[in-house]
């Protein structure tokens, strides 16, 4: 007996049996579909059309029936992970089928375009959002601490000497190489942060024109600065930034229809918190949406 259990045909056996009853249970219970699948001719254009835009030309049949078993696959797989649920408690499917609902609320209550009034009543209610940043006209001498070492506050003071009798254009042969242009034309604050960090965008706020002036540090060293003009920052009329005004308003407006929509399928539903009373649809969406 003990010799007839080692058998790895008898292994092999009731292994082959299992799967055969589980493949049954699973049949039986509509754990597997057995639905027909159908590729249309739409769906066949589809596949043929999407080859095309990205490799330039129609597919050839050997091509085409590969994408069609790909296809045909997918649809399978995707049955099969729906009859066995696996879209359930799954956080990215959830999250996936909720921006697909949003897009379909786009679709069905599109934004109309807006109006010039109800874009300069958007510009009123958000001045921040389009302020126009101070802007710089500057030279700039790199000195690179690593070469001057100890002597970096000397080469500083002792080039800024120099700089101060110089021409302005004979500036850019002075001081260490650095890949940054010497001379910045009306450069606005948010570039000058980008290039050199925020601490050198500030220093431009108070350095005095017309003189050179430093040494002023970024993230790359230390810089000698000559600030040729500063103009300020101001509130942008509409006639400026009448695209972005249009983008923010065209959003705000979509959320706000997402919001009805949501309000709108929320009243539908009983909430129940485990541990809290009871709300009813119109209680519950109160709370929720309570700012």
């Amino acid at each position: 007996m003990k010799k007839l259990l080692r058998e790895p045909l008898l292994h092999f056996l009731l292994l082959g049996t299992g799967l055969f009853v589980v493949h049954g249970w699973l049949a039986e219970s509509g754990t597997y579909a057995t639905d027909s699948i159908v590729i249309n001719r739409g769906q066949l254009e589809h596949l043929a059309a999407g080859f095309a835009r990205i490799h330039q030309r129609p597919p050839t049949r050997y091509e085409l029936d590969g994408l069609i078993n790909g296809t045909i696959r997918e649809e399978i797989f995707y049955r099969e992970a729906l009859a066995q649920g696996l879209d359930r408690d799954d956080v990215i499917v959830r999250r996936r089928l909720m921006q697909k609902l949003e897009f379909m609320v786009q679709d069905i209550d599109p934004v109309a375009e807006p109006t010039e009034p109800q874009l300069r009543e958007y510009l009123q209610r958000h001045p921040d959002k389009f302020l126009i940043e101070p802007s710089y006209s500057f030279r700039q001498v790199y000195l690179n601490p690593q070469r001057h070492g100890d002597d970096l506050q000397a080469a500083a003071s002792g080039l800024l000497a120099q700089l101060q009798r110089l021409d302005p254009d004979e500036a850019s042969t002075r001081g260490d190489s650095l890949l940054l242009e010497h001379r910045f034309d009306s450069i606005d604050a948010d570039g000058v942060r980008g290039l050199f960090g925020p601490g050198f965008a500030t220093a431009l706020e108070t350095l005095p024109a017309g003189i050179w002036n430093g040494p002023v540090a970024s993230g790359y060293g230390v810089h000698l600065v000559l600030l040729e003009r500063r103009d300020a920052g101001r509130q942008a009329p509409l006639r400026e930034v009448s695209e972005q005004v249009a983008r923010e308003w065209k959003y705000e407006q979509q959320q706000a229809a997402n919001a009805r929509f949501y309000a709108d399928l929320r009243r539908r539903y009983d909430i129940t918190i485990e541990g809290q009373e009871s709300t009813g649809p119109s209680q519950a969406l109160a709370a929720e949406l309570r700012p």
